[in-house]
């Protein structure tokens, strides 16, 4: 296997990551029609760094035509992740109003009675007003506050502090104030006083709120939203309330998936051997769950049991070979790994300029090879190296560890599932997508990888929470990519696993999440008729073939954003908003809002804060927190977690 890229990715992230990007001209090279430009005023609360509730401002201006930058001013200071949360906002709310955020620029502006403005709690109200004057051209209601880390995806992620927060908007007069969905019983730490004899003890206790109830005894409707889509109904947007769109897959694409389900199958049913053993087992599970889906015709699920089931097989008879010659040796399966994969990536390298119908089977050929290359990484930390080989693990009982084995072997399965979408992408014909599209997309989605691995990194840090390995993996290979193609595909992978580790770390249920970035890709697809959009329609029509909520969810999360990317590239999203209500718009006019320009620190002036997204000549600083890469023991349970990311 090429060492620079598999070996290299053991070493930490980069803790500060810079790069200077183009800037795209408006799809068609033309503005759309007169500029203009909209703003807006919405209500803030944030916690002070002695945990007290504020209440600030929040204003929001878009202008037309730009070219995709993001500027961010706040009174007091701010912290990186608020300039993160900044570019994120502005990605998500164009995806959902479903135009491209290369034609606009943004600028937000935050003003707060707090020392520094920090943390990624304000994403959801800049999303929410953001989308709601790309949507309907006017200001969302008054009486309203939201606080939620907002994804990429839309989906609304978990934040701290929000009783404070709640009390500070209902001293604020805030009729509604939206929260994530699954944070209604919210947990905060009480202290408490006492003394024993001469001495006062102080004791933090954890305490449990109903933050529905407590908002309800202030005056509150606490309104919870697992994503965007759902803030915006809570606030009576009409746009965010369309009906639902069916998804129908491409027959070329449904057929060649078809024969790639019954190959994989025809090579288990060649490897598995009776009697079964742990691994072998859950092959045939799998194999079985796979043929049950494409007789129901959910052939993407299909596909993906197959391919783990066939990992599982090729485990189960590099395992039984080792340990019956005693000797444990499965460097076989690790050298036959590494050459797979390099067949892979050249697959993938060999596509060059992909077509706009190919081009979402060309980001998923390089998606599939970043999982692979993860894979890898798990598997030589869970062998034994020596002297050039590889050992499976022998406790001094005599149990095997077969784990690295069955990473090994997911190298394998995954790269021949790479293989079959550089096919798919192969094979399709139409216009190449030019070469300053696609680096403009790279660096857009580059952006948001980074902004959203380092929340997850930096929230499971805090909380102590572990399992992030993946999530930083990605995003590293997102950010050090050199094709645009190879880095837009990690990007994406990066994105997706961020957004479903959030869900998973904290126990959010990511039920009502998946239906509404269903219902936004779909949507999305609908709005770009003529473009095949192979892979997340494939993936859409699939979705209930996925058991566990947080399997459906990544495989939306990657739907939609394959889909925004695909429309992106083929100016399938280059329709204006709503027009603009009658007095907020400036026509003509392009000044900076006030303050957009400046932040202002405390004591003193300070420069001028761009969230850059692609489209900016300035660089970019994108912070990822250094973590410590190590060996994930996933046991029997490996197949259910891997299926989320195919």
């Amino acid at each position: 296997m090429e060492r620079r890229r598999l070996p290299a990715a053991l070493a930490v992230l980069a803790a500060l990551l810079s790069a200077t990007l183009p800037a795209p001209l408006p799809a068609g090279g033309q503005a759309l029609e007169a500029p203009w430009r909209l703003s807006c005023s919405v209500p803030v609360v944030a916690v002070t760094g002695a945990g007290e509730g504020v209440a600030g401002r929040l204003i929001v201006t878009i202008e037309y035509p730009g070219s995709g930058k993001v500027f961010i001013s706040t009174s007091p200071a701010t912290r990186v992740d608020t300039t993160g949360s900044a570019r994120v906002a502005a990605f998500a709310a164009s995806a959902a109003a479903g135009v491209d955020m290369r034609l606009y620029n943004f600028y937000y502006e935050l003003e707060a009675p707090s020392i520094v403005v920090g943390g990624p709690s304000a994403g959801l109200a800049m999303a929410l007003a953001t989308y709601y004057l790309l949507e309907a051209g006017e200001c969302p209601p008054e009486g309203f506050a939201a606080t939620g880390m907002i994804l990429p995806d839309g989906t609304v992620g978990p934040v701290g502090g929000l009783k404070e927060k709640l009390e500070a908007a209902a001293e604020a007069g805030v009729e509604t104030f939206i929260i994530p969905e699954g944070q209604e019983k919210y947990v905060y730490v009480e202290r408490v006083t006492r003394r024993v004899g001469p001495l006062v003890v102080v004791e933090n206790r954890p305490v449990e709120v109903d933050l529905v109830d407590y908002g309800r005894s202030l005056g509150v409707e606490v309104v919870p939203a697992a994503t965007l889509l759902d803030a915006a109904r809570a606030l009576g947007l009409e746009g965010a309330r369309a009906p639902p769109v069916e998804v129908e897959p491409p027959g070329y694409a449904l057929e060649a998936l078809k024969d790639y389900v019954t190959s994989t199958i025809g090579v288990v049913d060649e490897v598995l051997s009776e009697p079964y053993n742990a691994l072998e087992e859950e092959a045939a599970r799998l194999r079985g769950e796979a043929l049950g889906d494409l007789e129901e015709g959910l052939v993407y699920s299909a596909a993906v049991k197959a391919t783990i089931a066939l990992a599982y097989a090729l485990a189960s008879d590099s395992v039984e070979k080792a340990v019956s010659a005693g000797s444990y040796d499965v460097t076989s399966l690790v050298e036959r790994a590494e050459e797979e994969f390099l067949r892979a990536e050249r697959a993938a390298r060999s596509l060059g300029e992909p077509s706009v119908e190919g081009l979402d089977a060309a980001l998923k050929a390089y998606g599939v090879l970043a999982q692979a290359s993860f894979e890898y990484k798990l598997a030589v930390e869970s062998l034994v190296s020596r002297d050039g080989r590889y050992y499976l693990p022998v406790s001094p009982l005599g149990g095997v560890d077969v784990t690295g084995a069955v990473h090994a072997a997911l190298v394998i399965a995954l790269s021949n599932w790479s293989i079959f979408w550089s096919s798919l992408a192969s094979s399709a014909g139409g216009d190449r997508v030019p070469l300053s599209d696609l680096e403009s997309l790279a660096s857009l989605l580059e952006a948001q990888a980074s902004s959203t691995a380092a929340y997850a990194i930096q929230l499971a840090e805090e909380t102590g929470r572990g399992g992030y390995e993946r999530v930083a993996y990605l995003a590293s290979l997102a950010v050090s990519a050199e094709d645009p193609l190879e880095a837009a595909g990690y990007s994406i992978e990066a994105i997706a696993a961020a957004s479903t580790y959030l869900y998973e770390a904290f126990g959010i249920d990511a039920g009502s999440a998946v239906g509404g970035v269903e219902e936004l890709a779909a949507r999305l697809m609908a709005r770009a008729p003529e473009q095949a959009l192979a892979y997340p329609k494939l993936a859409l029509s699939s979705l209930q073939g996925f058991g566990d909520p947080l399997e459906r969810l990544a495989t939306a999360s990657k739907a939609l954003l394959y889909t925004v990317v695909v429309s992106m590239a083929s100016q399938g999203l280059n329709k204006p908003p709503a027009t603009p209500a009658p007095g907020s718009v400036e026509v003509g006019e392009t000044q900076t809002p006030v303050g957009a320009a400046e932040t202002r620190e405390p004591g003193g002036a300070g420069e001028a804060a761009e969230a850059t997204a692609p489209g900016a000549g300035a660089g970019l600083a994108l912070l990822l927190l250094a973590v410590a890469v190590v060996a994930i023991v996933l046991g029997a349970a490996i197949g259910a977690v891997v299926s989320r990311l195919l």
